[in-house]
């Protein structure tokens, strides 16, 4: 498999369709995430006269608490006693829950639409549409839907399956049972790697052969066995450049940090509060800028992968099979398994 041909085409093909950006926002959904947040201590009290006073952060020139704060822990207090809390926590579980249902299923809308998107730019089907990969996205949905929560609870059960015997093998042993966990997480990540990877191509044999769930499976199994070789060289190129753009569009986020840093060195209320003010206005600005990033970079990997099983398939059967798309349906959207 010409690897830069692949590589090269990809680009091309979400330089020339746009929309394709719109898709990769969708895919990312759900597929990971990063926050942070962040707290400093610092050392060392000194006595002071005034005994009652309480530090809010030792060191600093200001040494009561403010006034909002002590208000939030009188509050927190409150609800602690007449059992409000569970409510609140109740609802941010299942406030948790409905968010994961809406990524998962934004998620597979995007996925579908991408890689089918793909497919078509591919076959020299352009220019690409919302109307055309939104047809097809509802075509696939359900399977996609399908296939991404059937390796979800397959791989967890498998999971679990493994380490519970572990980690009862290590509570026996008074923890030294534990350090055989250390090479099991290690062969952990080349496994969900793999895993990854047999899902990608699973999806593009959904939305460019018209497979079912477990008939997908089977079949991205299939052309993995017989090209395992590509199939690794793709995934590290994949996998290193992808982390190093990610990496790339991550650091400027730590621009964010810099007012915060220089408001707790300087050590007043007001250099503090401005700190955080100036951080959440860099945030606000950059965070458009990382999303679109992101967007395209899902987008590229996405069509890289329908490409590369396009080329795989080709190889053994000397052209890609086309699904027949005129008999799509409005409300064909059952899955078929």
């Amino acid at each position: 498999m010409d690897y830069g041909e692949v590589l090269g085409k990809s680009w091309k093909i979400i330089w020339k369709n746009k929309i394709l950006w719109l898709f990769g926002l969708l895919a990312s959904c759900g597929r990971g995430g990063g926050g942070g947040g962040g707290g400093g201590g610092g050392g060392g009290g000194g006595g002071g006269s005034n005994g009652s006073s309480s530090g809010f952060i030792p060191g600093m020139p200001f040494q009561t608490t403010p006034p909002w704060l002590e208000e939030l822990a009188r509050t927190f207090e409150r609800m602690v006693e007449d059992g409000t809390i569970w409510w609140v926590v109740a609802g941010i579980v299942v406030f948790s829950l409905l968010m994961a249902v809406v990524m998962l299923v934004l998620s597979a809308i995007g996925r579908a639409g991408l890689a089918r998107g793909a497919w078509r730019a591919d076959s020299g089907e352009t220019p690409l549409t919302f109307g055309i990969l939104w047809q097809d996205s509802r075509r696939y949905f359900w399977r996609v839907l399908l296939l991404v929560l059937l390796i979800a609870v397959a791989a967890t059960v498998l999971i679990l399956l493994l380490l519970a015997p572990m980690i009862l093998f290590g509570i026996v042993t008074m923890g030294i049972g534990m350090l055989c966990l250390i090479p099991f997480i290690c062969l952990l990540v080349p496994i969900g790697i793999a895993i990854g990877v047999l899902e990608e191509m699973a999806v593009v044999a959904i939305v460019g052969e018209d497979k079912g769930v477990l008939e997908s499976l089977r079949r991205a199994w299939e052309v993995m066995r017989a090209n395992w070789g590509a199939v690794i060289v793709m995934t590290l190129i994949l996998l290193v450049g992808g982390g190093i753009v990610r990496l790339l569009i991550g650091l400027p986020a730590l621009l964010i940090l810099f007012p915060i840093v220089i408001g707790l060195v300087a050590g007043s209320q007001t250099a503090m509060v401005g700190g955080f003010m100036a951080a959440g206005a860099i945030l606000l600005i950059y965070l458009p800028i990382a999303i679109l990033l992101s967007s395209v970079l899902q987008a590229y990997l996405g069509s890289a992968w329908a490409l590369t099983y396009r080329r795989l398939v080709s190889k053994e059967s000397g052209a890609a099979i086309e699904p027949e798309l005129s008999d799509v349906l409005p409300g064909d959207g059952v899955p078929s398994i």
